[in-house]
């Protein structure tokens, strides 16, 4: 953070601490990092990244391929998870809660070892409710 990132724009308010945009910069970097054989890295202009931002083209089936693709999906995830609905009763919300939950059968098929009890009992939870 020191060397690349000594811009005022990626500190907080109190000159302390990474801003958001620091912090999603050094995740992108540690992931590319540890993926490097991969390439399909979600690069964006000069290698700088973005969460959430796809990389255009199609899949180049890079060796780590899978990887990028199961860091976007739970990413994807987390931010359903952070969703706060204005209506939690809603039609809308209860079809965005159970393709939440088909989603997360998917994922918990494809990684039987990540354990997403915790993120289908949340989605869970908008269906029980009347």
């Amino acid at each position: 953070m020191m060397d690349d990132l000594r811009d005022y724009r990626f500190y907080c308010a109190d000159m302390l601490h990474p801003s958001e945009l620091a912090v999603d910069i050094i995740y992108r970097r540690l992931l590319e990092t540890f993926l490097e054989g991969d390439s399909d890295s979600p690069k964006g202009p000069q290698g700088n990244t973005s969460r959430g931002k796809k990389a255009k083209g199609g899949r180049a089936g890079g060796a780590h391929g899978d990887s990028w693709e199961a860091i976007e999906a739970f990413e994807s995830l987390a931010r359903a998870l952070e969703h706060r609905p204005l209506g939690p009763s809603t039609p809308e919300h209860r079809r965005f809660a159970a393709s939440q939950l088909d989603r997360i059968e998917a994922l918990a098929r494809r990684y039987p070892y990540v354990d997403l009890e915790l993120q289908r009992r949340h989605f869970e939870s908008y269906l029980a409710a009347e």
